[in-house]
């Protein structure tokens, strides 16, 4: 059994070994020399414990506080010696590739990276005005065309194709579009600035200058369709469309034009003073009308229907669609005592 001696104050049990209080710190030979000083010694004590405790608690916690700041600064330097810190810029992009996937990070901003993980930083493309590029996304195949101004960065599975610049056009000028793929064709007029779609290409030509004496006969190789554009006026053709400019007929008052119409097989006679233009389908001659003195006559046969007859001046004769004239012929003057 261990021997221990008993303090007189605090009555806190002590070794033998030791010659001065464990709690407060009397020596072993301490004694009081009155009841009342024993009890003053107590007091003193249970006021300097109350004192001493929360000081030291208080202490306490700025440490732990402290502590915990190292902590998490170690913490944070062991991470960024792991995982690199990186800035990127307005025109960086960050190209992570994941194990089946990419991903990507568009600038400006802070990014963390992984330095287990396969990337690299690339730059934004910079478009112009007349500026464009080609993109084809590798997961589909489909492709795009990108017009500026603009700062263009690509997606996780895009590629650029091509770049290249628009086409500014005039009021006067038109582009004929030919899709590459499904081979349909599109006009588009200016004034505008014509940037190619990813599958197209296209050919600048310009309008069609018309006067007032002037027309282009049109046809639609699509569909076999005709007509005729008359002037004043720019014109511009349609995606199928070929044609032909030609000028109007002038016909003063004596003259006149043959007109067939070759789908339909009617035919017309289109008199003078005017300008004359022809229509889709019409087939003309032209020609001049008869004058005739009162002494003068011409014998006409209808064509269509073979009834003859006889036109006598004075006139300006115009003949039918199917009359066909003789020569003009002088009348036989007779005098009183002479007959026919």
């Amino acid at each position: 059994m261990a021997v221990t001696w008993s303090c007189k104050l605090c009555m806190q049990r002590n070794s033998m070994d030791s010659d001065q209080c464990i709690t407060c710190g009397r020596r072993a030979d301490w004694k009081p020399r009155s009841e009342g000083e024993m009890e003053v010694y107590r007091r003193k004590d249970v006021a300097v414990q109350r004192a001493v405790r929360p000081a030291r608690e208080d202490a306490d916690v700025p440490r732990s506080d402290a502590i915990q700041s190292a902590l998490s600064i170690l913490l944070q330097i062991l991470m960024t010696m792991m995982c690199p810190v990186r800035f990127l810029r307005m025109d960086e992009q960050l190209r992570v590739q994941h194990l089946t996937t990419i991903t990507v990070v568009n600038g400006p901003g802070l990014v963390w990276i992984n330095p287990f993980k396969s990337y690299h930083i690339t730059k934004a493309v910079t478009l112009g005005v007349l500026d464009y590029v080609r993109v084809r996304d590798t997961m589909d195949g489909s492709e795009r065309a990108v017009r500026g101004p603009r700062l263009f960065f690509l997606g996780p599975y895009e590629k650029l194709e091509g770049a290249g610049q628009g086409v500014s056009l005039t009021s006067m000028q038109y582009v004929l579009i030919q899709d590459k793929q499904t081979g349909e064709r599109k006009v588009q007029r200016g004034p505008l600035i014509w940037i190619p779609g990813p599958r197209e290409e296209g050919k600048v030509m310009n309008g069609v200058r018309l006067n007032s004496t002037e027309y282009v006969s049109v046809e639609d190789s699509l569909t076999g369709a005709r007509r005729v554009e008359k002037g004043p006026c720019i014109w511009f053709p349609g995606p199928y469309e070929e044609w032909e400019q030609g000028s109007g007929v002038w016909l003063s008052s004596t003259e006149f034009v043959t007109v067939q119409n070759t789908l339909s097989g009617d035919k017309r006679v289109d008199k003078g003073p005017c300008v004359w233009f022809p229509g889709p389908y019409d087939q003309w001659t032209k020609g001049a009308s008869a004058s005739l003195t009162c002494t003068q006559y011409i014998t006409v046969v209808n064509k269509l229907t073979g009834a003859s007859s006889m036109v006598k001046g004075p006139c300006i004769w115009f003949p039918g669609p199917y009359d066909s004239a003789s020569a003009v012929k002088e009348a036989i003057v007779l005098q009183d005592d002479e007959y026919v």
